[in-house]
């Protein structure tokens, strides 16, 4: 709280909470994607093939995305829109 009663925007606490909320959605995402991934993507998306192959290859799509989130936002484009969208 600041002096005059008002909520301060840069609440360490509320940023933890915050923090904390987006990473357990992260994480729950990663969860629910990895059990459609071995149940239903492979004979939803590659009904011709092996229902092996099929899995297979519907976890590569999942270690595709598993690889990417990570390497996405440690590039450097990504800092620089965020410093001009903070500059706006």
């Amino acid at each position: 709280m600041t002096p005059d009663g008002t909520r301060a925007a840069t609440s360490p606490r509320r940023a933890a909470m915050a923090s904390f909320i987006g990473t357990a959605l992260e994480h729950y995402d990663f969860l629910l994607y990895g059990y459609v991934a071995a149940l239903v993507f492979g004979q939803l998306f590659f009904p011709t093939e092996d229902p092996a192959v099929s899995t297979i290859v519907s976890f590569a799509a999942f270690a595709v995305g598993f690889i990417a989130r990570p390497s996405a936002a440690s590039s450097p484009g990504t800092s620089a829109i965020a410093s001009a969208a903070s500059r706006s």
